[in-house]
């Protein structure tokens, strides 16, 4: 994807996360993120506003959520959350995903330097 792009900014987070490198990780590792965990780490690498609200969600920096699910880098699961009984989703890597998630993070680091 290309850098600073929604895709760009949602896959390198969630490497991130699985590899417990986010702002305020302590060493937890999270293997899935929900979508508000996903915008706030996402945020900073991304150019867009994945917060938009006056677009639709179909247009906004977090509808590549759609086409990574098509392309079968990332999962959605959907988590019934026992204190209130709604629905929770929650985003997974999976091993594509995984692994462009990782160049991803290793593009920054090289940019960053």
């Amino acid at each position: 994807p290309q850098h600073a792009s929604g895709s760009y900014a949602v896959l390198a987070t969630m490497y991130s996360a699985m590899n417990a490198k986010y702002l305020g990780s302590e060493g937890k590792r999270l293997l899935t993120l929900t979508e508000e965990q996903l915008k706030r780490f996402a945020q900073p690498r991304c150019r867009s506003n994945l917060y938009d609200k006056r677009r639709a969600r179909s247009r906004n920096a977090f509808a590549c959520m759609d086409g990574l699910i098509e392309k079968k880098l990332v999962r959605k699961e959907i988590v019934r959350n026992t204190n209130g009984g709604r629905e929770i989703e929650k985003w997974g890597l999976l091993e594509a995903g995984e692994i462009l998630g990782r160049l991803c993070v290793e593009f920054d680091s090289a940019v960053d330097q």
